[in-house]
């Protein structure tokens, strides 16, 4: 579990360091580094796997996606424990699953997908990116992630709509709306200049 990730981690980093990569100071960073990258790819797989299981590879291929590009150039609020995080993250999943289950409800209202584009389009332009407390931007990387956070919430938005009601529309509009929510969240950090 834990405890296995953390000492995979360590020994990639003592690693880079015994070879002269990285310096004894960088060591812990490069660990901490190693080690979220370690958990993320195990959640990305896991959740791959399960939504294979389920018959339900390509929607989870969507969230896991959808969810992780658009993030990251949007930002907004973080749990502050890895237990919580991947938790919300499998929630998060969860709602998206069950929302292509109930795509006959969904379907009757066309005009939901249609507002969820546009309303998570409004909310990425007038705040995004959303930074961290204690991961503040530079202002060079706020345009790019706000540059980015808009291409691809229209592109997502364009795609909801050219998909009109496909379970992978829904998939698509559900996540994009997670992640918009968990930019509304933070009370502070939101970016509103052009």
């Amino acid at each position: 579990g834990c405890e296995a990730m953390s000492k995979v981690a360590e020994k990639v980093a003592d690693s880079l360091y015994r070879k002269d990569y990285i310096s004894e100071e960088e060591k812990e960073i490069y660990s901490y580094g190693y080690e979220i990258l370690i958990d993320n790819i195990g959640k990305t797989f896991l959740l791959l796997m399960v939504g294979a299981i389920i018959h339900q590879f390509v929607a989870t291929l969507v969230f896991v996606v959808v969810f992780t590009t658009l993030r990251s150039c949007c930002g907004g609020y973080h749990a502050s424990k890895t237990w919580q995080c991947n938790l919300l993250t499998v929630i998060l999943w969860g709602i998206v699953i069950v929302g292509i289950y109930t795509e006959a409800i969904i379907k009757q209202c066309e005009a939901l997908a249609i507002a969820i584009a546009v309303v998570s389009e409004l909310v990425i332009y007038q705040c995004a990116p959303v930074e961290h407390q204690n991961k503040k931007l530079t202002n060079e990387k706020k345009v790019r992630n706000r540059r980015c956070a808009l291409g691809l919430g229209m592109i997502y938005g364009i795609l909801i709509l050219l998909l009109s009601l496909t379970k992978l529309a829904i998939a698509l509009a559900l996540t994009v709306l997670e992640v918009v929510i968990l930019m509304i969240i933070p009370s502070e950090g939101r970016s509103n200049e052009p």
